[in-house]
């Protein structure tokens, strides 16, 4: 029995290669395939814009796309006491206010504007906590608004808060005062 199994593999061992690398391959093209998937929702949205500027005047701006390019952090919430989870994906506050250069340690808040006029205030200590003020746009994998319209492109999210409530949908503007 053995000696007949081993040689049925040395007369198939080629095509057993074959298959195993061939499921490897469709494994890597599969998850390659699922990102670019996710992504191109994304596309739509490119060119939304978020706006930083310091009391001094200084501006930077980024679309979407150039958000996307930066070092994503993925974090799991969990909501309403623990009842519902999401998965936000974004870039951490601190990590994109660092990297432009401003005086942050002078700056006592964060103003945030979002599409509709509305002002939200964040203290400079809560928005420079590593991983914990997100600039998210996929939420659950999803472009922000495919998982609610009103949330447009571009959210703030503190990751600590147990309610949508606290959420700040559609930024447009971060003000550091």
């Amino acid at each position: 029995m053995k000696r007949d199994a081993l040689k049925k593999f040395k007369k198939n061992k080629y095509n057993i290669y074959l298959a195993l690398i061939g499921f490897i391959l469709v494994l890597l093209i599969f998850f390659f395939a699922k990102n670019k998937i996710s992504d191109y929702n994304l596309r739509n949205h490119d060119k939304e814009i978020v706006i930083i500027k310091d009391s001094d005047n200084n501006q930077h701006s980024y679309t979407l796309k150039e958000i996307r390019k930066l070092k994503a952090v993925k974090k799991k919430v969990k909501l309403e006491k623990g009842l519902e989870e999401v998965e936000l994906t974004g870039v951490a506050l601190e990590k994109l206010l660092g990297d432009l250069g401003y005086k942050l340690e002078e700056s006592p808040d964060l103003i945030i504007e979002d599409s509709e006029g509305n002002y939200t205030t964040f203290p400079m200590s809560v928005a420079l906590e590593v991983d914990r003020v997100l600039l998210v746009y996929k939420i659950n994998n999803k472009p922000n608004q495919d998982y609610d319209d009103s949330m447009g492109p571009l959210s703030l999210i503190d990751t600590t808060s147990e309610s949508k409530e606290s959420w700040v949908k559609d930024v447009k503007v971060l003000d550091i005062k």
